[in-house]
C-alpha cells in the first residue's frame, strides 16, 4: 500500500463483507427443494420444447415454402408460440412455487427484521411496523 491511501477499514462507511454475510436472493430461493425442482422442470420442459418447436417448423418450411409468408410470421415467433403452449402448465407451476417462496422468504424477514424488534422492545407484534 502506498503512503498516500488510506487503509479501507479506516474509512467512514466501510463495510465488511465477511463480516455480515448477507445471502443473496438467488440462494434464498434455491433453499427451497420445491422452488428448484419446479425451476428444473421448466428448464428441462423449455430445452426439449424448443428442439422439437425447430424441427417442427424445419418440416412446415419443407412441406409448404410459402406458409411464413402468407400467415405474416417469422420461423422464430412460430417457435416460440408452440414452446410457450407446450410448456405453459410447467411454466405456472414454477411461477406459483415462486410466488410461495417469495411469501416464505418475506414472512421469515418480517420475523427476523432488527428495525421491527428493536422499535417494538422486542418480538411483539405490532400492526403499523
Amino acid at each position: 500500500m502506498s503512503n498516500n491511501q488510506r487503509d479501507k477499514t479506516t474509512k467512514p462507511f466501510y463495510f465488511d463483507p465477511e463480516q455480515h454475510e448477507i445471502p443473496s436472493r438467488a440462494e434464498d430461493y434455491n433453499k427451497s427443494p420445491a422452488y428448484v425442482e419446479a425451476k428444473d422442470l421448466d428448464f428441462n420442459c423449455q430445452t426439449y420444447a424448443y428442439a422439437y418447436s425447430q424441427t417442427v417448423v424445419r418440416r412446415l418450411a419443407a412441406e409448404q415454402p410459402d406458409f411464413f409468408e402468407e400467415n405474416g410470421t417469422t420461423k422464430l415467433d412460430l417457435i416460440m408460440h408452440l414452446v410457450n403452449n407446450m410448456c405453459l402448465p410447467v411454466t405456472k407451476y414454477k411461477n406459483r412455487m415462486f410466488r410461495e417462496r417469495t411469501a416464505e422468504i418475506k414472512s421469515e424477514y418480517h420475523l427476523k427484521d432488527e428495525i421491527r424488534r428493536l422499535s417494538n422492545g422486542g418480538d411483539k407484534f405490532h400492526p403499523y411496523i
